[in-house]
């Protein structure tokens, strides 16, 4: 398993998995990802491989095939990252989980057309640390922002 949100949630399924005689690898993962070099590493000796964003190129499928790998689910849809093609020649299945995140999607999708409908691209996380501090040292000035409609930040109008 590297994929990093079930690696900290994994704890709480661990006592299931064990009680089914399932043992679960986690490899150390520095950053988003493993590289080829380092999946060919971890997969050996894998049955299936749930993935994040790693690279599953054609030498970790051989590495892989070679002592016994037979499947790779892909937590998330996108399987840009795995070689399908080499997959399909060495008869190891691939797995994604469509429809996971289609509500956290929607709802980014959903705040983005707000923030273009109100003007508002362009005001986000970093300018309001600047007002603030032009505030806090007396420079200031209302006029500093262009209006804004219904939007309140730390208990001021903007």
């Amino acid at each position: 398993m590297t994929c990093g949100h079930l690696v900290r949630h994994f704890h709480r399924f661990a006592a299931d998995l064990d009680a089914h005689g399932i043992a679960v690898h986690i490899p150390p993962v520095e950053g988003q990802q493993l590289d080829s070099a380092e999946m060919v590493k971890a997969i050996v000796g894998q049955r299936l491989v749930i993935a994040g964003d790693d690279v599953i190129d054609r030498p970790v499928l051989e590495a892989g095939k070679a002592t016994g790998l037979e499947a790779i689910i892909k937590w998330g849809i996108g399987t840009d990252g795995i070689d399908k093609v080499a997959a399909a020649e060495l008869s190891i299945a691939v797995y994604n989980t469509p429809g996971v995140f289609s509500e956290e999607v929607a709802d980014c999708a959903a705040a983005y057309v707000v923030n273009l409908a109100r003007g508002l691209q362009g005001r986000g996380h970093l300018p309001v640390p600047v007002h603030r501090r032009r505030r806090r040292s007396g420079r200031h000035r209302p006029s500093d922002l262009p209006p804004a409609q219904g939007l309140w930040y730390d208990r001021a109008r903007l």
